[in-house]
């Protein structure tokens, strides 16, 4: 039987690894940009800026996770329940 302490342990760097990848999607954003700016040629800029539309979405898409574990957890991973009043 899974012990509730596990059950936390296992959401919480859950939490923490979605907080992770939002940060390297934004950074791959940043990259993509960034390498636009210096691209000339036309497929190759059509192909940064599919990655870089691709990288925004996974963004979204983990926005939504971190939104729906936010409900459960402060943002330093601490359940709302042991919220201080």
């Amino acid at each position: 039987m899974t012990d509730v302490k596990d059950i936390f342990e296992s959401d919480n760097k859950l939490f923490s690894l979605i907080k992770t990848a939002i940060e390297r999607e934004v950074a791959s954003q940043e990259m993509y940009k960034e390498a636009l700016a210096y691209c000339h040629d036309p497929l190759l800029q059509k192909v940064l800026e599919r990655l870089f539309k691709e990288e925004t979405l996974h963004e979204k898409r983990l926005l939504k996770m971190y939104s729906r574990l936010r409900q459960k957890y402060e943002a330093d991973g601490r359940p709302l329940a042991e919220k201080k009043k």
